[in-house]
Formats: structure tokens, sequence, C-alpha cells
């Protein structure tokens, strides 16, 4: 096995890795997310799915420091089912809470830290090894399944949830209500 080899291989994986986040990017310039929360608002009462396009800023240690909401579309319909792994929480994860009006929360979730992805490869001789990419910034995207009712999305990190006063760190209005 050759260092040339190996270079060729990790570069490979790198470009193939980009290329995957650039496909789930958006062509609409960034809003800030003050702008987002007075103009992505919901007026159905059916279930919708909230596609929902970010972009992550970290720090010299790849944890989420802010998010700048790019788009918020939201659609009648239903997520298809998909099978959810398990694991155990980090500090710098990403956490979805959404809100009914009166702040009850109806749903939350989390997804692993978007600055930081590991990237698997095979070596000459076969064998599988994993490569670990960290980024201070990052575009995401996310189908999130809306059930009636359900108000403002807010996200924070795992390591906020832990503490006393939360850190969000966007927000986004869903839905005006009859009664609001």
């Amino acid at each position: 096995m050759t260092f040339a080899s190996n270079s060729f291989k990790i570069i490979t994986a790198c470009i193939i890795g980009l290329t995957s986040m650039h496909s789930c990017t958006s062509s609409k310039d960034l809003i800030s997310a003050d702008h987002a929360e007075k103009t992505n608002t919901w007026h159905s009462l059916e279930d919708g799915i909230l596609f929902l396009n970010f972009k992550v800023y970290g720090d010299s240690t790849y944890t989420p420091m802010r998010i700048e909401i790019a788009s918020s579309i939201i659609k009648d319909g239903r997520v298809k089912e998909a099978e959810y792994e398990t694991y155990p929480h980090q500090s710098d994860d990403l956490v979805f809470i959404i809100s009914h009006s009166n702040e009850t929360i109806m749903k939350s979730f989390s997804i692993r830290n978007p600055l930081i992805s590991h990237m698997e490869y095979a070596e000459d001789d076969g064998k599988l090894t994993t490569k670990k990419i960290s980024v201070t910034e990052k575009e995401h995207f996310l189908r999130i399944q809306l059930a009636p009712g359900m108000k403002t999305l807010k996200i924070t990190t795992q390591k906020s949830m832990e503490m006393e006063n939360i850190a969000f760190l966007a927000e986004v209005q869903l839905m005006a209500l009859p009664n609001d």
C-alpha cells in the first residue's frame, strides 16, 4: 500500500463527501432567523411537511454556535416513515423542539452534529477505513413531519438542553392558529 494510493482514496472520499453535501444545499440566498420568523407562516389545519434548509456555523472545536435559516417551506402531506438509528447523544448534537401556541412541547428530536461527518473507504487490501471530516460551517436539509397545532420550531444543542437557561440557535414560526 503506497502513500500516493491512500492519499488518492482520501481525496476521492472527500470530493464525494463534499459533492453529497452540496446536493442538499439551497440556491436561495440565506435569510436571518429573525426574517424567517416573520415570513414563514403555515395556515393549514392538516398534516404538513416542513422542508427546512439551514446553515450551521461552528467554532474551532466544531461545536454549533449559530444557525441561519435559508428556507422553510411547508407543504401538505406526510413524511414517509423512516427508521431512525438510536445512539448516545453528544453535547454538540442539534435538538429540534416543536411547540404548540401555549409553549407545550409537542415533538422533539435530535440529529448528530452536521459539522462532523465520517466517511468510509476501502484500502487496497479491501479493509474498510473511516475518516473523520470536520468543518466550521455547513448547509443542511431536513424534512420534518408537522401536525395541526404546531406553532414554533426551535433549535438548540444537547449541551444547552442540560443547562438551566436554554440558548436557542434559531427559531421558525410554523403556524398562525385561528384563535391567535
